[in-house]
């Protein structure tokens, strides 16, 4: 995220950078975020932070939630851990089929 005086100069130079396609909005229309979106961002990423850094020990075998992402509200089962990248590999039933589905901390809960 980033604040800029937006002209022309500065639109063409965003467009040039490589996989930017386009702008939120309108066609060719650039529309700011207002305060309230901007405050909402920061304060889902101090959240996400607050929880990543959380001394929550898992353990393999332990069931969990999954609160974030394609696969919220499923229940799973911890098949691995990587301390290192703070990662769970996770074993949900979908279709009635065990599917492994990785996540970080930040996205399950006991």
């Amino acid at each position: 995220m980033i604040e800029v005086v937006l002209n022309e100069e500065v639109k063409n130079f965003f467009q040039k950078i490589n996989y930017v396609v386009g702008f939120l909005g309108k066609p060719n229309s650039i529309i700011p975020l207002t305060d309230k979106e901007i405050t909402r961002f920061f304060n889902k990423v101090n959240i996400i932070s607050d929880k990543s850094i959380s001394l929550n020990k898992y353990y393999m075998g332990e069931s969990i939630k999954i609160i974030d992402g394609p696969f919220n509200g499923f229940n799973g089962v911890i098949e691995d851990i990587n301390e290192e990248k703070k990662r769970l590999k996770i074993i949900v039933k979908i279709f009635g089929r065990r599917t492994p589905v990785e996540l970080n901390y930040f996205q399950v809960e006991r």
